[in-house]
């Protein structure tokens, strides 16, 4: 009995004694392992947060980047509507330079038709007479004075038309300068022809330009009047609307001469 009572006596020993040494045990484990527990859920929330900021900032720039390339292509589009309204004004622009031209070579086209159908008319021997920028011839301011012997005959052109008379201060008239390059200013009306003496100046039709006439049928003179064509005019020459074919020059365009002339009927004869 005894044996077995001690046998007994050390088993419960031996077992209380694992149980505090277990139960000390497991005290000291237990703090490490909570402690040990916090550090992994500290780490995986930084963990977690972190990741939640990365994505935070990872959306934040696609936010950026998309509001970026939105406003770079608004800033594509916007030159983009600008180049076009700079070509479609260039566009514009050229194709008013080009009707401008196209009008302006319409305009020029029948002046052109002028001018030749004006130079056919004129005859060739009298190209030379029509420069303007001849010499000033100064007639003599002496009477009519014709050399009558030398009028007797006349050429087969003969015509007959309206006469008028002007004076060197007319509207349109060259400054007291006529088409052949006289001076006709301060009184110098006449002309001093080589053969036929002292004679009047009148204004005719180019294809009679440096011609003497033979004016008959003028109430100014009994007898006709001796003229030499060294002018032009306007309103002046054959086949014009008002049938005047000379023009007699006078002192002034505000002369009594002028003034009362009027528009006289007359026989004109061409002397040389």
């Amino acid at each position: 009995m005894n044996k077995f009572l001690n046998i007994v006596l050390k088993g419960m020993l031996t077992a209380f004694v694992i149980v505090i040494v277990g139960g000390l045990l497991s005290l000291n484990l237990k703090t490490p392992m909570n402690t040990s527990m916090v550090l992994v859920s500290s780490s995986l929330a930084n963990s977690i947060k972190t990741t939640q900021n990365t994505k935070t900032e990872k959306n934040k720039n696609v936010v950026v980047e998309e509001v970026a390339l939105k406003d770079e292509v608004v800033e594509l589009k916007e030159t983009e509507d600008k180049k076009e309204i700079k070509d479609d004004k260039k566009e514009t622009k050229e194709v008013k330079k080009e009707e401008v031209k196209q009008v302006e070579t319409q305009k020029e086209e029948p002046k052109k038709v002028e001018d030749t159908n004006s130079n056919q008319n004129n005859n060739n021997n009298n190209n030379s007479n029509n420069n303007q920028t001849q010499t000033i011839i100064e007639t003599p301011k002496g009477s009519y004075s014709p050399n009558t012997e030398t009028t007797s005959g006349a050429s087969n052109n003969t015509f007959t038309g309206y006469v008028t008379a002007y004076g060197p201060d007319c509207y349109g008239c060259y400054g007291s300068m006529t088409a052949s390059g006289d001076y006709v200013g301060e009184g110098n009306i006449y002309y001093n022809h080589p053969t036929y003496g002292t004679i009047r100046i009148v204004a005719g039709d180019r294809s009679i330009l440096n011609k003497v006439v033979r004016i008959s049928g003028l109430n100014i003179s009994s007898e006709p009047v001796i003229a030499i064509v060294r002018d032009t005019g306007g309103d002046i020459g054959f086949n014009k609307p008002k049938g005047i074919v000379l023009d007699l020059l006078y002192t002034s365009e505000k002369s009594s001469e002028v003034l009362n002339f009027g528009k006289q009927w007359a026989t004109v004869e061409v002397l040389n």
